[in-house]
């Protein structure tokens, strides 16, 4: 058996994708480490140079971590066990609109996923990714 992967298309645009990615534990399989879960080269424009402005996101039975995808991955967000929110960061409460893609040498632009807890059937992860694409200027 294996793990069910499911990545929905909401917005593929020139200056922004949006996507919805779930990852559901088959209970024997194992963790995910460094799985991809926003493939940059996927979409319109691929581009290294991309933010995130917001993401919404669910655990069940464990904890995610999220990196920018690198010779040397950067951290990004991590995620508790049982927890979901919607973490927005371009609504003007925060100080800054994006979390930038910082990696260096290497950089792709994608988003990576590790797991823990990942054991039991029914484990999963969501993760509703908005992403900005910032080395194409945005046409108004």
């Amino acid at each position: 058996m294996a793990h069910t992967f499911n990545t929905q298309i909401l917005l593929d645009g020139k200056n922004r994708t949006i996507i919805k990615y779930i990852a559901i534990s088959d209970g024997a399989t194992g963790e995910l480490s460094n799985a991809v879960a926003f493939d940059s080269s996927a979409y319109i424009n691929d581009t290294q140079e991309n933010a995130l402005t917001r993401i919404i996101y669910s655990t069940k039975g464990c904890s995610a971590t999220l990196n920018w995808d690198a010779t040397a991955n950067v951290p990004l967000l991590a995620f508790p066990e049982g927890a979901s929110d919607d973490l927005d960061y371009s609504d003007g409460s925060f100080e800054f609109s994006q979390i930038n893609n910082n990696s260096g040498a290497g950089r792709t632009g994608d988003i990576l996923v590790s797991t823990n807890g990942f054991t039991t059937a029914g484990d999963a992860v969501v993760f509703i990714f908005y992403i900005k694409k910032k080395s194409i200027p945005i046409v108004v």
